[in-house]
């Protein structure tokens, strides 16, 4: 997280599950974790040939974002989502 987003967390991260991308055609998989208090610390350190822009959304408002097509996205990006919401509405002493 911190060469690719400058961002880092004194907070360990949390694993919500894996799925497959396209299960049809493809057999890789994507971990999906939950990173909680993260801050930028650092700038972006990424190889020459990784394009990578960085855009900070308020998470209480992803949901009609997504819903109102202002972000535009992938499926495991709005399944990232929804499996990160579910931890926070499981565990919300967690969330602060």
């Amino acid at each position: 997280m911190k060469e690719e987003t400058g961002y880092t967390s004194f907070r360990k991260p949390i694993f919500l599950g894996e799925f497959m991308v396209n299960p049809a055609i493809q057999n890789n998989k994507v971990k999906t974790y939950l990173i909680l208090g993260a801050y930028k610390a650092y700038g972006q350190d990424v190889d020459d040939t990784e394009e990578l822009t960085v855009r900070l959304c308020d998470f209480d408002n992803f949901e009609n974002q997504i819903l109102s097509n202002k972000i535009k996205t992938q499926l495991f990006t709005v399944t990232a989502y929804l499996m990160a919401k579910n931890f926070i509405l499981e565990n919300p002493y967690e969330k602060s």
